[in-house]
């Protein structure tokens, strides 16, 4: 049973190199929710680890591994997709900006490691988010039954190469900053100490209804907004006494 764990992570990477393979072969939506499904899998093998008690330094090294193909070339390579749809005549090489999003989350996953405050809260914003962000942006790009707010072509103009280089800066530079970002795992179910949980939680049940997959994108921007104003008001605030 001790073995669980890591074919769970093993699972994650393997979906994260199935997602650039199907990113090359243009079926874009399979592309993006083989990102959801490493995500699932990359939440069950820390689950399944607490579960069977079968922490491991290897665990741990893996789990990095996995999570810089599914949580930082993928996403890299969305977003140069993106980029590479729309080119700019003067600036042929700007697609390649988009493996900042590799390079940052490489750097965010080797301090994740080494470090030891973020047992409660992260420091930065996690990689996973970060790539739920632009497979969800996907999603809503290929397949307009998954929003219904705006029109797909719309949505292509919003992705226009100088929003999706911002975005890419923006997404970079927010899992490499130094900015507290509540975990969304939950320890126990009591409401005051999962608050913030609770709330991201019934953001995302009420805009899905309205928008579908596009919920994700629009509640990473809320979480890392919430963070923003609760969690590091509270430490400033606990500084300052």
């Amino acid at each position: 049973m001790k073995f669980i764990p890591n074919l769970l992570t093993l699972s994650n990477l393997f979906c994260g190199c199935l997602s650039i393979v199907y990113l090359f072969m243009g079926e874009l939506s399979n592309a993006g929710l083989l990102i959801f499904l490493a995500a699932v899998f990359d939440f069950c093998d820390g689950f399944a680890a607490r579960l069977l008690h079968a922490y491991s330094e290897i665990g741990k090294e893996l789990d990095s591994l996995a999570d810089m193909v599914s949580f930082g070339v993928a996403p890299a390579m969305i977003a140069f997709r993106f980029l590479q749809s729309q080119p700019i005549e003067h600036f042929p090489h700007l697609p390649y900006i988009a493996f900042l999003i590799a390079l940052c989350a490489a750097y965010r996953l080797a301090k994740f490691n080494i470090s030891t405050q973020q047992s409660v809260n992260f420091i930065g914003m996690p990689s996973p988010a970060n790539a739920l962000f632009w497979a969800s942006l996907l999603l809503c790009l290929v397949n307009t039954r998954y929003q219904t707010i705006i029109t797909e072509q719309q949505f292509r103009l919003l992705l226009n190469p100088a929003v999706v280089t911002t975005l890419v800066i923006m997404m970079s530079a927010l899992m490499v900053c130094n900015i507290s970002m509540f975990s969304l795992k939950f320890r126990n179910l009591n409401f005051k100490d999962n608050s913030l949980r609770y709330i991201i939680i019934w953001i995302c049940i009420g805009f899905y209804f309205g928008i579908g997959v596009a919920t994700i994108p629009v509640s990473i921007l809320i979480y890392v907004l919430m963070s923003v104003i609760f969690v590091n008001r509270k430490a400033v605030t606990m500084n300052n006494e």
